[in-house]
């Protein structure tokens, strides 16, 4: 509980944060990510602050305040749910995913227990420990099949273990960790499904017992002269069909735009069969919102629509049309053409993300693998937090003081839930 101010916020412990260096760099990405976006449908940071393990003397555990979500997560909501409230949180979704991506941030984790819900239903878009900037790119996807604007690439070799398995693309599946803002399409598609499911079987209440996507394991490539049709008892052939028994198998069109020569070998002449996802939902939900599910669930990246698409299909009619976002200028085609300035010093989210990647890259040749230099991005991070908490702080004082701002409008509530990250 914000006791001045009465507001409840949520508190989310890291115990020990640098005892495990990736855990730490995934904190630092969120509070980096977390304090340059804002958006009524992404969670918003309210504080970050460290304090010495009472346990360790020699540790720290860190402290990040949001916005306080009364619902919790999607994915665990108990309540049955209606077509029009799974069209408003799609929506809402939407709209928070195009704002991202307009500001060249994607995502890579979007799943239904990383959307959080407000007392009035309102989806929060939150858990940004694996987001990456979009700007560290030097080439471009061609979209000729649709004639749309390109997409950037990222060209940096990222794991292709991003995103919890069961909304895992199929390029992300088949790449050597170059993928698009598309990705970000697939998972919310998934979330898409969730709902559907539900509202089809409003007798059925709580979350959805299996993903649409059962894939399992770590990808893999397949081997010189492998091909889907004679592999037909790998775990790489299995993980494949998970997607295919849904979507369909892709036309060979779309199998000769896959840019891995192995992975277009192996899938050479697969059989055309068709998917079940239309047989899921007959004659239960609404054919526009089929339409879009199969329109964010595509195989190939170029012909799955993107956020602002979406948007103006028929199946939202009669919403209204988000606000447009300037975007982000790009500041080059790659991490030596990003600014010099200090992490700290940037605002726009992407070039932060940006720069916070290339000092943590270059730092993990140092003696100590980069540890100093993570402590250090994450305390500046945390002062510069702290100075604009402050600000706000000062400046509803100032409102309070001339009558401009009531306190007492806040609800009185119940004490901050507070998680903790092992």
């Amino acid at each position: 509980m914000d006791l001045e101010f009465g507001q409840t916020v949520a508190l989310k412990r890291v115990p020990d944060v640098f005892f495990c260096q990736m855990l730490a760099k995934r904190v630092l990405r969120e509070v980096c990510i977390m304090r340059r976006l804002a958006h009524p449908y992404i969670i918003s940071l309210t504080d970050v602050f460290s304090s010495k393990n009472l346990e360790k003397p020699d540790s720290t555990d860190l402290y990040i305040a949001t916005e306080f979500a009364e619902r919790g997560d999607l994915y665990h909501q108990a309540e049955s749910i209606t077509a029009e409230t799974v069209r408003t949180l799609i929506w809402q979704l939407l709209v928070a995913v195009h704002y991202m991506h307009t500001c060249h941030v994607w995502h890579r984790d979007i799943k239904s227990e990383n959307v959080l819900l407000t007392g009035n239903l309102q989806a929060k878009l939150c858990d940004f420990g694996l987001s990456r900037s979009a700007l560290e790119t030097s080439s471009q996807v061609d979209a000729k099949p649709t004639g749309r604007r390109k997409r950037p690439v990222l060209q940096r070799q990222y794991t292709k273990t991003v995103v919890t398995p069961s909304h895992r693309a199929p390029e992300v599946v088949m790449s050597q960790g170059q993928y698009t803002s598309a990705i970000d399409m697939w998972s919310l598609g998934c979330i898409f499904w969730e709902l559907l499911m539900r509202q089809s079987r409003p007798h059925h209440c709580g979350p959805v017992t299996k993903p649409l996507f059962g894939v399992r394991g770590e990808p893999s490539t397949p081997s010189r002269g492998e091909t889907y049709n004679s592999d037909i008892s790998s775990e790489l052939h299995d993980q494949l069909d998970v997607i295919f028994n849904v979507i369909g198998t892709p036309c060979w069109k779309d199998i000769e735009s896959v840019p891995s020569e192995h992975w277009r070998a192996y899938l050479k002449k697969v059989p055309g069969r068709a998917g079940n996802i239309v047989k899921q939902f007959t004659g239960l939900i609404d054919d526009n919102a089929l339409d879009l599910l199969q329109r964010m669930l595509a195989f190939a990246p170029q012909r799955r629509c993107t956020a602002d698409e979406a948007l103006f299909h028929t199946y939202f009619k009669g919403m209204n049309v988000p606000l447009d976002v300037s975007p982000i200028p790009l500041v080059g085609k790659g991490p030596s053409a990003l600014s010099d300035h200090p992490v700290w010093k940037i605002t726009e989210p992407a070039v932060a993300l940006g720069l916070l990647e290339r000092e943590l890259e270059l730092s993990a040749n140092h003696v100590d693998g980069g540890k100093l230099k993570l402590e250090q991005l994450l305390q500046c991070e945390i002062e510069q937090q702290q100075m604009q908490t402050s600000m706000q702080r000062a400046a509803l004082r100032s409102l309070a003081s001339k009558g401009f701002f009531d306190r007492s409008a806040f609800p009185a509530a119940a004490p901050a839930k507070q998680s903790q990250v092992h």
